[in-house]
């Protein structure tokens, strides 16, 4: 009964797809009109499903489907269903996009003024849309067409609203990104909020609603180092403000972004691109993350399977794109990772995203090494205990 994410993408998941898209132009008396098109190519990208408009043979959306709800949250995955929108310029009726495994789906609106994808989502997010475990093959598809059948009929209408933006939250960082008391107490509030919009997303409650704290960053900090993310949360008087205050609309907007982004790509890619503004000649520049799994992959056909007690690391680690990409390749555990990077703000960044991913165990006793060192200066000693440096 159902399906299962091991199953086949081509021939068990497109098949029930097609039929979910098809029975919504059906439902909606649009199948005059329009129709599905299995792997259509745009360029050398081949597309896994679009609806065009038969006359003018223009595209209304198109779809691009994968096995799991993790390939469904995936920055690479949702850039790869962008790319086809952005490839058919000139070919779309409209420039809307869906990423979906069939059990859960992200609707998009390409605009080449909201270049990342993350500010292409719409509106309500992250759509639920059957149970792989409790529900038949036909049932699946009943739900997907109506699913497939209220998103058709919005992008007809185009009916949309766009998700968030975080351009509120990425005003706010850089006017405070050189004083580093401001920067580290507001990052420690935000990212707060941010984790424990992910930790909802896969029902895990162990971190108290902020506005409980009144702005006590202490407090705050407190309450989050206990699961981990020390290098965001561990508290210095020294080094923190005793108190802040932020809108309320920043923190919301943080809270529903990781409610539906719980990998911190995004974040994370918004908040280097502050730090290492006018430092991109010195080589702040984040690895591709495309480029990331195929390093990581060419690393393992190289290296072999880590054993448990073996460690990866990447030494200049920058926000962490390039190791955040070998955790799947690899299949790693936290503990097995050590990075390192002589800028200390992304330290910051390399503990929120090696923390969320590792969502569901992340605690005190499953913590990846992150340094702050000058790789000229790194001891050999360090070297020692590694299988394999990226």
């Amino acid at each position: 009964m159902g399906i299962k994410y091991s199953d086949s993408e081509v021939n068990v998941f497109h098949p029930l797809c097609e039929k979910a898209l098809t029975a919504a132009l059906q439902k909606l008396n649009l199948q005059k009109k329009y129709r599905v098109i299995h792997h259509q190519y745009t360029g050398s990208l081949e597309m896994d499903f679009c609806i065009q408009n038969q006359a003018t043979k223009k595209y209304l959306c198109v779809i691009e489907v994968k096995r799991t709800p993790a390939d469904v949250h995936s920055s690479r995955y949702q850039f790869q269903a962008l790319s086809y929108v952005q490839s058919n310029e000139g070919n779309n009726e409209k420039p809307f996009y869906i990423l979906t495994n069939l059990e859960y789906a992200f609707a998009f609106r390409y605009d080449k003024n909201r270049p990342r994808v993350f500010q292409q989502m719409l509106k309500p997010g992250l759509t639920s849309i059957c149970n792989f475990g409790s529900q038949s093959d036909q049932e699946i598809v009943d739900e997907l067409t109506d699913y497939f059948a209220n998103s058709i009929n919005d992008f007809v209408r185009n009916n949309y609203d766009y998700l968030v933006t975080l351009d509120e939250f990425a005003n706010h960082m850089e006017q405070i990104k050189n004083n580093s008391k401001l920067w580290k107490s507001h990052l420690a509030v935000l990212l707060y909020e941010y984790i424990r919009g992910a930790f909802t997303f896969i029902n895990r409650n162990d971190l108290k609603d902020i506005r409980l704290f009144n702005g006590d960053v202490k407090r705050i900090c407190d309450e989050a180092v206990r699961i981990n993310f020390k290098d965001i949360f561990t508290y210095d008087p020294n080094e923190f403000e005793s108190k802040v205050s932020i809108s309320g609309s920043i923190l919301s907007d943080l809270f529903d972004f990781g409610s539906q982004n719980i990998n911190a790509d995004s974040v994370a890619g918004v908040l280097h691109q502050i730090v290492s503004s006018g430092q991109e000649h010195n080589g702040e520049v984040p690895t591709d993350l495309e480029l990331g799994i195929l390093v990581a992959e060419l690393a393992k056909s190289i290296s072999g399977e880590l054993s448990e007690n073996e460690k990866l690391c990447d030494p200049a680690a920058g926000s962490g794109n390039l190791i955040s990409s070998a955790i799947g390749v690899f299949n790693i555990s936290s503990s097995q990772i050590v990075v390192n990077d002589i800028n200390s703000k992304l330290l910051e960044l390399l503990s929120l995203r090696l923390g969320l991913g590792f969502p569901k165990t992340i605690c005190k006793t499953t913590s990846p090494t992150i340094e702050c060192k000058n790789i000229a200066d790194i001891d050999s000693s360090f070297l020692l205990m590694l299988r394999l440096l990226l």
